[in-house]
């Protein structure tokens, strides 16, 4: 009786520096990311967290449920297409890439047993971003804030690809703001402003359109019996900001990019910036690809090889999750994947309704990479598999709990 209640200790103690551990590591996905110099420390905190996390596991029963079902199919049918890929070592670096998420996606998975587990994860989003943003502040220097606000120079790429710091640093926008809505903290409103700043200095056109969709998202939630009332003055709200943000310097930089995007689509198609223009190439060059290959598709990982055959432009991505994965997997590949998203909104859904809010912060999460998987390639993106893992996990909690099923 004494050994077991000495074992329960010890797996207790195991868990609870494991998931101090995974917070610290949640903390270096935004502000260390792609940067060369920071990149080490964020692997050697994955590898003591690994390390610690696989001492707890031996200790713990892991049950088969749908997470570990939908990702062994998904890695079995993208790892699979190597067999037929035309640049293997690509593919292979890419499969390994998602072999590698998927430890990782174990990891958080098993470590998450409580919704104040999930809780806590999703406030070290907002202080990753927050850091983040500090750490751009450090490295670009007051001078070159001033820079860029002065001269139209776009702001992140000291961090990561500015689209990328753009979408990171519009995530944690909208999730301070859901805080500041849902529990009345002036603080969370306080630091919304900093992400706001720093992903309209980005210059990414889906960063802005991702705070638009999640203002929405949080008062659709959160607005009771006077729905349309308040959604509509917080559409008002979100153009009136637009409005002025098209009249400030500083903002001009995604402003003038949104504006060629407008003209582009509804207008004149010959006045477009080259990044539009390119994207547009590579989404149509894409859906040719997946006309003539629309079920298996190519291989993971190329869609460059045989859209470079196909049209002569040397990319090595589609800069869209959607055209990539249906490239490179077809329609078989993109079912797969796109059915992580559908499941875990179908099961979070009705708790979010009823003011759930950790199932709203969820929710809005998960539809902020559905609207950056238009311009980005998000499928072997960290941040992008944690957010599904979480919501797994969350869904875990409250079918525990009998939730979803009132």
């Amino acid at each position: 009786m004494l050994d077991k209640i000495n074992l329960t200790i010890r797996v207790s103690k195991l868990h609870l520096l494991s998931f101090k551990l995974f917070l610290l590591y949640l903390l270096t996905v935004f502000s260390i990311s792609d940067h060369p110099l920071l990149y080490n420390f964020s692997k050697l905190l994955f590898i003591v967290l690994a390390f610690f996390t696989f001492l707890y596991l031996l200790k713990k029963e892991i049950k088969i449920t749908p997470f570990y079902i939908s990702f062994f199919f998904i890695l079995l049918w993208f790892c699979g297409s190597l067999l037929w890929a035309a640049d293997f070592n690509s593919g292979l670096k890419r499969s390994l890439t998602l072999i590698n998420l998927f430890i990782m996606n174990v990891l958080i998975y098993e470590i998450l047993y409580t919704k104040k587990h999930v809780d806590t994860a999703i406030k070290y989003i907002i202080y990753g971003g927050v850091l983040m943003c500090f750490v751009a502040f450090l490295m670009t220097g007051p001078q070159g804030i001033l820079i860029a606000i002065t001269k139209g120079v776009r702001l992140g790429g000291e961090i990561s690809q500015e689209n990328v710091f753009g979408f990171y640093a519009a995530v944690t926008a909208v999730l301070c703001i859901f805080y500041a809505y849902i529990y009345k903290k002036r603080m969370y409103i306080l630091l919304a402003f900093i992400p706001i700043f720093f992903s309209m200095m980005s210059g990414s056109k889906k960063a802005f359109l991702i705070i638009i969709v999640g203002v929405l998202l949080i008062n659709y939630f959160n607005s009771e019996g006077k729905k349309f009332g308040k959604q509509l003055i917080g559409l008002f709200l979100i153009i009136g900001v637009g409005y002025i943000a098209f009249y400030i310097p500083a903002f001009n930089i995604v402003t003038s990019r949104i504006t060629e995007f407008w003209i582009y689509t509804f207008g004149d198609s010959s006045t477009i910036d080259k990044s539009t223009f390119y994207r547009q190439v590579m989404i149509e060059g894409g859906l040719e690809l997946f006309k003539n290959n629309p079920i298996v598709g190519y291989g993971i990982s190329n869609y460059g090889y045989y859209f470079q055959r196909l049209t002569g432009y040397n990319f090595s991505y589609a800069h869209n999750n959607y055209i990539e994965i249906l490239v490179n997997n077809g329609i078989i590949g993109f079912l797969l994947y796109y059915s992580l998203f559908i499941y875990n909104l179908k099961h979070l859904l009705k708790p979010a309704l009823k003011r759930d809010f950790t199932a709203q912060a969820l929710i809005i999460l998960l539809i902020s990479i559905l609207v950056a998987d238009i311009g980005a390639i998000n499928y072997y993106d960290k941040f992008t598999h944690i957010v599904i893992t979480l919501c797994f996990a969350y869904v875990r909690i409250i079918k525990s709990m009998g939730i979803t099923e009132r």
